[in-house]
């Protein structure tokens, strides 16, 4: 997640296309606090965190070390208190997607070299073989991914298939991150051999003006949940759209069509870009959000809380 300025009096394009302010959203999210201030979940050099319940109890984080593109993990029994796991998941990748099988093994889907690759594990998450091939090209979608796709979000259908929501991107300095970007979807039968979707899921030049600068046109970090009734979720955070992280729900899991802002960057521990959210959904509890937040020393991944 890297942030730049952007200019925040964007509006939106009309009445609908307007996206909805936390005040008025389905739900909204606020940073936990303790009496020791905001709750860190790792401060350091990661990002892009993604987090597996586990099949024994607790939880493991999948982050990205940056600069050095490896996958690492931390553990926890409660989803707040974290601890370091020793060693790294996966070499040379970025933006972890991880996904329990209905055989025990965990499966991750990793960007590498501007497409998205997998891995498979054993022993519930903790040593990783990568699998042959590549989960998901560049250019299914034209100019739309010419140069990268990645960044990730898998989910398991009723049927037994599954979908994945990632990011499609055409490299260009004039946008933020140096990347028009798009939410684009695919789908596999057996989470190895996957056939894009026609269509792009969300593209921010709908819910930005016409006359706005390309640096406020950007989206990624989509993360999908399914929920009781079959709908999708997904969250994803947005430059000139929402000013931090965006929900839109499909009946589908196609069209999302609706736009709300449901934790603001101004409501942040930094006041800065909320980047690369990933959604714990808890039964009988508040769900959790761990994301990107934060300067200098106190970078890292941090924890909001569904209000």
């Amino acid at each position: 997640m890297n942030c730049c300025d952007v200019n925040k009096s964007t509006k939106i394009i009309d009445d609908n296309h307007r996206i909805i302010p936390v005040t008025e959203a389905s739900e909204s999210w606020l940073p936990i606090q303790t009496i020791n201030g905001y709750l860190s979940a790792v401060l350091g050099p990661y990002a892009d965190a993604d987090v597996l319940p586990l099949a024994e109890g607790g939880f493991r984080m999948y982050v990205g070390s940056l600069g050095v593109r490896n996958i690492v993990s931390f553990y926890s029994a409660d989803g707040l208190v974290w601890s370091t796991e020793e060693g790294i998941r996966v070499s040379n990748a970025a933006f972890p997607d991880a996904l329990r099988l209905s055989d025990g093994r965990v499966r991750i889907y990793f960007q590498g070299a501007g497409v998205i690759e997998s891995a498979i594990s054993s022993d519930g998450g903790l040593t990783f073989e990568k699998e042959t091939g590549v989960r998901i090209t560049r250019g299914w979608h034209g100019s739309l991914d010419i140069d990268q796709v990645g960044d990730g979000s898998t989910v398991g259908l009723d049927n037994g298939s599954f979908r994945m929501y990632y990011r499609g991107a055409d490299e260009d300095s004039t946008y933020f991150n140096n990347m028009k970007t798009v939410i684009l979807s695919a789908t596999s039968q057996d989470g190895l051999n996957w056939t894009p979707e026609p269509g792009v899921r969300v593209a921010p030049e709908i819910w930005v003006e016409a006359h706005a600068p390309n640096n406020t046109r950007f989206v990624t970090s989509p993360e999908a949940v399914m929920t009781g009734n079959g709908s999708v979720k997904l969250y994803f955070w947005g430059v000139g759209m929402c000013h931090g992280v965006c929900l839109s729900i499909s009946a589908d899991g196609l069209n999302f069509n609706i736009v709300e802002q449901v934790y603001a960057n101004a409501d942040s521990p930094s006041g800065n870009n909320i980047g690369d959210p990933s959604i714990l959904p808890l039964e009988n509890e508040p769900w959790l959000m761990f994301y990107g937040n934060g300067s200098g020393i106190d970078y890292g991944i941090w924890i909001a809380r569904r209000q």
